[in-house]
């Protein structure tokens, strides 16, 4: 069930490209609904499968938000009923970010959560090398405007996001198991998004790839000789990177493939925020009128005016804007310490790595997307419930053990 619902973009296209023959695609998001949640139902009446009640407690405390929100926002409903980026299409319907934290606490168990992700990444691979093959053969990507408007663009937004869960768990499974296949999936989504994406999922892979180090280098016996390594392959990377990125551009022309993000890298343009200034100033202006917080995607009726979507591009300025500033904080400090407290634990009961995957995604928040939308939160957050929960079973265990 995790499989089929990490693979809903390919299943989407799938049934839209089939539905398109007959005029029916408008059919395709309840065919891939009946698709992958037809198994839950299933699970729960078959097997007698108890479904995990915090999901459902998280789901009626966010739609308590939302109707609460309303009642004292009624201005809001604009942005809560429109299409596509409204509260049912964006946020509630089932093929949204929201239900993964549903089926990773349905799994239960981080071997099989991970091996869900490696067998979903081959399908998502071989979706994204299609659409890139598509965009190549065409010259460009179709893209959204401010307004909604449709444009041609040298790379897509959404497609390095994509893969980026998917290149996180080739990594970790690399690293872990010493598979060469996997690091090479890894180098090769890379290169995807290279070739197709926007630089943000780089940031993410890097923020990935320096927390596992910090967790191997915590738990290694021998810290000299790894720190060793590290620095002899960063200083080698330091003066091997532009060569060898310009050598890779000048292959990627060759195969008529214009790569944004290489071009900027080489440039040293690639930290330029390419007009998130604007979000962001916005963004504060609303959080010193109103420092208690505007509710539930409050920051839809201002930001609208500058982006469609309206969200502010960054998830602790979501946070403050919605919850205020005496509570985000709050909200902040605790996600960050109980993050931290699952990366500082010495004994890994399985649960780090599939936390530190989602997190890793989840620092896609930091320059796009809103957490109401993106799974990378909610997926991480599930994580942390699966860790927790585990990390006290174990401590009941070693009490009765102990008590014994």
């Amino acid at each position: 069930m995790l499989f089929l619902y990490l693979t809903i973009p390919f299943w989407e296209w799938l049934f839209s490209q089939m539905l398109e023959l007959s005029g029916n695609e408008s059919l395709a998001v309840p065919c891939v609904l009946a698709v992958v949640y037809l198994p839950v139902v299933a699970l729960f009446f078959a097997a007698k499968q108890k479904l995990p009640v915090d999901f459902f407690r998280l789901m009626l405390f966010l739609c308590l938000y939302l109707v609460v929100t309303f009642l004292i926002h009624p201005e809001y409903e604009y942005y809560y009923t429109r299409e596509q980026y409204g509260v049912w299409d964006y946020v509630l319907r089932p093929n949204n970010g929201l239900y993964v934290y549903l089926f990773i606490r349905l799994a239960d168990d981080p071997r099989r959560i991970i091996r869900a992700l490696r067998v979903s990444g081959y399908v998502i691979y071989a979706f994204s090398a299609l659409r890139l093959y598509v965009a190549t053969v065409k010259g460009f990507w179709m893209e959204e405007g401010s307004r909604g408007q449709e444009y041609m663009s040298s790379y897509n937004m959404n497609y390095g996001y994509t893969l980026l869960l998917f290149v996180c768990c080739f990594l970790f499974c690399g690293f872990e198991q010493k598979r060469l296949r996997d690091m090479i999936l890894a180098l090769a989504g890379c290169v995807m998004i290279l070739c197709g994406g926007s630089r943000g999922p780089f940031l993410d892979i890097a923020v990935f790839a320096g927390i596992y180090w910090l967790l191997r280098f915590r738990r290694s016996r021998r810290k000299i000789v790894f720190a060793s390594v590290t620095a002899l392959a960063s200083g080698a990377a330091a003066k091997l990177w532009r060569p060898l990125l310009t050598a890779f551009q000048d292959l990627l022309e060759w195969f008529n493939v214009n790569s944004r993000t290489l071009r900027m890298m080489l440039d040293g343009t690639v930290a330029v925020n390419n007009g998130r200034d604007v979000f962001w100033d916005a963004s504060f202006q609303m959080i010193r009128e109103n420092p208690l917080g505007y509710g539930a995607m409050g920051a839809r009726h201002v930001l609208c005016g500058i982006h469609i979507v309206g969200h502010p591009h960054n998830f602790f300025i979501e946070i403050l804007i919605e919850y205020g500033v005496i509570v985000g904080p709050l909200l902040i400090v605790l996600m960050l310490a109980s993050s931290l407290r699952i990366f500082l634990q010495k004994e890994d009961n399985g649960w780090q790595g599939v936390f530190l995957i989602f997190f890793a995604n989840a620092c896609q928040l930091l320059t796009s997307y809103t957490y109401w939308h993106s799974p990378a939160l909610w997926g991480a957050l599930a994580a942390g419930v699966c860790w927790y929960r585990a990390e006290r079973r174990s401590l009941c265990g070693r009490a009765e053990r102990k008590t014994l």
